[in-house]
């Protein structure tokens, strides 16, 4: 989980903070989280969201398919054009589709399943299969906004949802005395992919981090092309081979298999970095739509055996450089 502070008061001038929902896909929320923004169209939806949301109003994002709420962020200016082609569907369709246009402060990012708060939600009334109505329109909720007591149940939910690593900060080192190390949540993904690039070079691998999937696969459609993969272990300086290491933290999982679909036709194996639950539904998720030959190569590797190993894999990344450099002498 990513979060920062929320907004304290609940009034603003005049009006009352309010609370809204927009349900958006798995693409557009990457956008979201890159940019800190938010748009919607001309359409009546869209205009209506212009005149009801406000600064200092707090929004959650639903995203599409997953059944899951995954951010909440502050609106952090009034609403202004945009003519550049920010979205997934503008950058396919060439053209501008949601030029309203606000800027967010981010509060929390996570994974809170609807179905496991569904009972409590307020704003949901049918508790039925058909509750995914409430998670319809622009806003959702029948534009209406939600109530403090929902917002506050779906915020917390969300920073529960990446609090597994409070079993992970202690650990027992040599000496007798126990330390305790503190892992922030806003770094988690960087110090995994930091120690699956370390990984690999003692394995024997070149690694890199941050490629884009156009260098590994010159087939990659061109509305995929700035988009990469968290790190990569190659042989020989060829990307043939290969082995894609997907670190998944709070990102979709649907653009997740999307990325590792692009580079399953270079890979010799696929390894996904999570938590238990995240790989039951990125595994769940490829069972259910993907070949076989295409689950038969990934590998689904616990964040809690990466982070185990983290604070000794530098030093035996260094010993490993040392030896080298002393058996080739």
């Amino acid at each position: 989980m990513i979060e920062a502070s929320a907004a304290k008061s609940t009034t603003r001038g005049q009006w009352a903070m309010k609370y809204w929902v927009f349900s958006t896909t798995s693409d557009s929320f990457e956008v979201v989280k890159a940019r800190n923004i938010w748009a919607v169209s001309y359409e009546k939806g869209g205009k209506w969201s212009v005149s009801a949301v406000k600064p200092d109003d707090l929004l959650v994002f639903y995203v599409i398919k997953t059944g899951q709420f995954q951010g909440v962020y502050r609106v952090a200016s009034p609403w202004y054009t945009n003519d550049e082609l920010v979205w997934p569907e503008e950058q396919t369709e060439r053209r501008k589709t949601a030029p309203n246009e606000i800027k967010l402060q981010l509060i929390a990012l996570g994974n809170a399943n609807v179905k496991d708060m569904i009972d409590q939600l307020e704003f949901i009334k049918r508790k039925d299969s058909r509750w995914g109505a409430y998670l319809l329109g622009t806003p959702a909720n029948f534009r209406k906004p939600i109530t403090q007591r929902d917002y506050e149940l779906i915020l917390s939910a969300i920073r529960r949802s990446a609090s597994t690593l409070a079993q992970y900060v202690t650990y027992e080192p040599s000496e007798s005395k126990a330390v305790t190390v503190t892992v922030f949540p806003e770094n988690l993904h960087d110090q995994l992919v930091m120690t699956m690039v370390l990984l690999g070079e003692i394995f024997g691998y070149e690694s890199e981090k941050g490629v884009q999937l156009y260098k590994i696969n010159s087939r990659t459609p061109t509305e995929q092309r700035n988009r990469s993969v968290d790190v990569i272990w190659k042989k020989k300086s060829t990307y043939s081979q290969c082995v894609p290491i997907e670190v998944q933290v709070h990102g979709s999982i649907d653009a997740l298999i999307r990325r590792l679909k692009l580079l399953e036709p270079k890979a010799w194996r696929m390894i996904v970095v999570g938590s238990e639950q995240d790989l039951r539904s990125v595994s769940s998720d490829v069972e259910y739509s993907e070949s076989r030959a295409f689950c038969e190569k990934l590998i689904y590797l616990p964040q809690e055996k990466v982070l185990e190993t983290r604070d000794h894999v530098p030093a035996v990344h260094e010993l490993n450089g040392f030896l080298k450099l002393r058996l080739e002498e």
